[in-house]
């Protein structure tokens, strides 16, 4: 969790998620139980639970009753990293060995299963009815966001919309989920609980951006170019609009992913591309675009220290400024 992005008391609560999510993790076979608790302590930023809290908080719901909930939504967001670890092929997450580089990729399939149906489980459907099936409606449009994004990998011929349609499922849907549930728990109106999704909706498509963005930006601190998520396929925003123009450098981009970074350089070649056709550029524009967005669903809710905080985060998360 970044200390910095949450006030004291955001930050206790998401601590008293992680703990709730331990205690459950501790009763699963313990095998299960020690791996995922290494996912639940490698960190993260916990915006999903944080937006639960926020959400509910908002129209004076209680952190006990919003408590659940949150966990449930964290731990969908770690079945889809488990998810997203198997066909990355990745062997490390945020320096810990990931689950298919463990065990293989049939075990840690079945363990980021495992996780969705626990997930679902803590709502408790038979008490909640409607907050469980908006949670198996959104599950139905992750699974097919993760599919998508297996589907795209290399795939220089997808189109803008395409992408928008992939980390729609891939972040947008959990965040809209986050402020949809926090809502829903709070008993408030059809529309009101609508504009919540509507805000986690754009605030997690500018998210995403922002995260592919920072993923082929240079480090300030290091001076180099992470690039993971690209060189595993993942065709960003950046790089589909510097594709785009179909003119000599957009083919030389294009004849670079195809051949999946295999030359020397070929990946300094092809950032250096998609900084010289603005593509960066133009990303964080449209990134600020579904920020701005997401704050205008806010402002029909009346003034208060919540309402506050959910936009200064949401400046936050676009800004990076943490």
């Amino acid at each position: 969790m970044n200390t910095k992005l949450y006030t004291p008391l955001l930050q206790k609560e998401i601590k008293e998620v992680e703990s709730y999510i331990q205690k459950r993790f501790e009763k699963s076979n313990y095998r299960l139980s020690d791996n995922f608790l290494a996912i639940l302590n490698a960190g993260g930023k916990r915006i999903r639970p944080a937006f639960v809290f926020l959400s509910g908080e908002l129209f004076g719901e209680k952190k006990r009753d919003l408590l659940r909930f949150a966990a449930a939504i964290e731990m969908i967001h770690m079945s889809t990293l488990v998810h997203d670890d198997i066909i990355d092929h990745a062997e490390e997450r945020r320096g810990k060995q990931t689950l298919n580089a463990k065990f293989g990729n049939p075990w840690a399939l079945y363990a980021g299963n495992y996780l969705f149906a626990e997930a679902l489980e803590l709502i408790q459907p038979e008490k909640n009815k409607e907050i469980a099936k908006v949670m198996a409606d959104s599950a139905v449009k992750i699974v097919e966001g993760e599919l998508l994004q297996h589907l795209a990998l290399f795939n220089t011929n997808q189109t803008i919309r395409d992408y928008l349609k992939r980390i729609r499922g891939k972040t947008a849907l959990l965040l809209a989920l986050s402020c949809q549930v926090g809502a829903m728990a709070a008993g408030q109106s059809p529309e009101k609980v609508k504009k919540m999704y509507n805000f986690g909706y754009n605030l997690g498509m500018a998210f995403q951006i922002i995260d592919d963005i920072l993923d082929i930006e240079e480090n300030a601190k290091t001076k180099k170019t992470k690039g993971e998520d690209l060189l595993n396929g993942h065709i960003n925003l950046p790089a589909l609009i510097a594709l785009k123009d179909k003119d000599k450098l957009s083919g030389e981009l294009d004849a670079i992913i195809k051949s999946k970074f295999s030359n020397e350089n070929s990946f300094a070649r092809g950032i250096e591309i998609i900084k010289d056709k603005e593509g960066i550029n133009r990303a964080k524009e449209i990134a600020f675009r579904y920020s701005e967005k997401a704050k205008s669903f806010l402002s029909d809710f009346k003034e208060s220290p919540v309402k506050k905080e959910l936009i200064r985060i949401t400046d936050s998360l676009y800004e990076r400024n943490f």
